[in-house]
């Protein structure tokens, strides 16, 4: 059901980036105005649509010559949103917005939207932050190492008592060190679910948009979530869960991608496409999209993650797909 869903949704999305097309033409009459009208008041679902290739493509009323620089705007505040939120969730906030042809610049504009990126963008100010496609190595005061992957925002704060870090948002690999005062402090990471107690460990963290991932390399990580009726628990080296902040998923075998991202790839073992796709979406700016009818397709090999256009051609080799450019600022994946 959920895969009918996405490909009913891509499907009204495509509709949507038609009628902006021929609306944007300039050869649109009046019958051809009413005709879009009819389509938009149709179905929620085609509101939504439209309002959503307003937002990725730029207000449709700005004059030509303005539209390169419009986009680009749009792509920068799109990609502070998405990565802030979560795609699917910066998209509700859009269409709740309720921006129409004649208003949806102003919307994206506005003191009071431009303090909504402000308020969702978690960490901004933060000790470590990297923006998109972007990672990054940095030391930390003990000794140890700490890589931050793409749009991700993480403070250290070492007092006498903690070493403590805090990730906003995005994925951190930690490498701990040996403190280098007694009594040794624990070194901990915190998250929006709970906290994460290192034992001598290099481990990798990632904020969803409600979970905690773990990834445990060497050593031992012990698990505490905020809700303490939770429990906890300690993931030994080689494994891997989630958990929220009331429960504590199954522990799996880590994957070996899980740490591939701090040399720049993306290390894919017979993935279904959609997921290598959301991957690469993440160091992307816009919205990078997988047809559902492509989406099982199994994927294999290392693709550069700081380069998402060469890892686009890539899978274009390896698979019967190509990158498709709908609209400015929005790519999809799909069937060749």
């Amino acid at each position: 059901m959920h895969g009918t869903h996405d490909a009913a949704h891509l499907e009204t999305l495509r509709q949507a980036a038609e009628w902006f097309a021929v609306l944007g033409s300039g050869d649109a009459d009046l019958e051809m105005h009413r005709r879009w009208q009819a389509w938009v008041e149709a179905s929620t679902e085609h509101r939504r649509a439209w309002q959503q290739v307003e937002a990725i493509s730029g207000q449709f009323a700005l004059p030509a010559k303005e539209r390169p620089a419009a986009a680009a705007a749009l792509d920068a505040a799109f990609d502070a949103t998405r990565h802030a939120l979560h795609r699917r969730r910066a998209l509700k906030t859009l269409a709740l917005l309720g921006m129409s042809a004649s208003v949806g610049w102003a919307a994206w504009t506005s003191p009071q939207y431009r303090s909504l990126l402000v308020a969702a963008a978690r960490g901004f100010g933060a000790d470590y932050r990297t923006g998109t496609g972007e990672t990054a190595e940095f030391p930390l005061p003990d000794g140890g190492r700490l890589w931050l992957d793409t749009a991700s925002a993480a403070d250290a704060e070492y007092g006498p008592a903690l070493r403590r870090i805090a990730l906003h948002r995005g994925r951190v690999l930690v490498d701990s060190a040996p403190d280098t005062i007694s009594p040794a402090r624990p070194l901990v990471v915190d998250t929006a679910e709970g906290r994460l107690r290192a034992l001598g460990t290099r481990f990798a963290v990632r904020q969803l948009d409600d979970a905690t991932e773990i990834a445990v390399f060497a050593g031992r990580v012990e698990v505490h979530p905020a809700q303490a009726e939770a429990g906890t628990h300690i993931v030994a080296a080689g494994q891997q869960l989630r958990f929220t902040s009331g429960t504590i998923g199954a522990p799996q075998a880590a994957d070996a991608a899980r740490e591939a991202w701090t040399r720049g790839v993306l290390l894919a073992d017979n993935l279904p496409l959609a997921q290598v796709v959301a991957e690469i979406a993440c160091y992307r700016r816009g919205l990078l999209q997988c047809d559902p009818a492509v989406a099982d397709l199994r994927v294999a090999g290392g693709y550069p993650l700081l380069d998402s256009d060469r890892a686009l051609a890539m899978l274009e080799a390896a698979l019967p797909v190509r990158a498709r450019r709908r609209l400015p600022g929005w790519t999809v994946v799909e069937l060749r």
